[in-house]
């Protein structure tokens, strides 16, 4: 499947770094979940978790205390977690076993200025990511471009705070998003 076809039905991404997040998923439309900052003891009990809920587990890499940025350890979070669905990191060889190991890739690019920018644009041509997660993600024009740059799914994260936000992101392109604000999970 293409992550496309999957923001079609999961539009809205629950950021979450705690278990009283993750339970304020109950009673909720929203079906996938953006660890962040957990540290590895954690992340089996999160998978565990979200496996017995039907949550779709997206763990952000880069975030987790304990994981080595090598690209082993992709392959020894799917031994511990085998029903993670996809990787969201800033660096192009854990994105690289990613989608080598059979699950999502996304990459994320840090918009702090046009440096930052034209890197990040360097890695996606050399990457061919499944996503492109785009912090922070309030950065409509930006989007905008990168969504018309590129046939691949843009996700806005990071400082998500209003419905208007999210309809603006979603009129610039962006295919879903990805929020902490817990009353924005729709």
């Amino acid at each position: 499947m293409k992550l496309r076809t999957y923001l079609e039905h999961n539009k809205v991404i629950a950021s979450v770094r705690s278990y009283e997040e993750l339970h304020k998923l109950k009673g909720t439309a929203v079906t996938t979940i953006f660890l962040v900052r957990s540290s590895l003891k954690n992340v089996e009990e999160f998978a565990s978790y979200c496996e017995k809920e039907a949550i779709d587990l997206f763990i952000y890499f880069d975030m987790i205390k304990g994981f080595s940025q090598e690209k082993e350890a992709v392959a020894h979070l799917l031994k511990l977690c085998p029903n993670v669905k996809g990787i969201v990191s800033n660096k192009a060889h854990v994105i690289r076993e990613a989608k080598g190991q059979g699950i999502f890739g996304i990459f994320t690019i840090f918009l702090l200025d046009s440096y930052g920018l034209k890197q990040g644009i360097k890695v996606i041509e050399g990457v061919d990511p499944d996503g492109i997660n785009v912090a922070p993600g309030i950065v409509y024009r930006s989007i905008e471009n990168l969504s018309k740059q590129f046939d691949i799914p843009v996700i806005a994260s990071g400082l998500i705070e209003t419905k208007e936000d999210i309809e603006r992101l979603f009129t610039s392109g962006a295919t879903a998003l990805s929020t902490s604000k817990s009353e924005l999970w729709l």
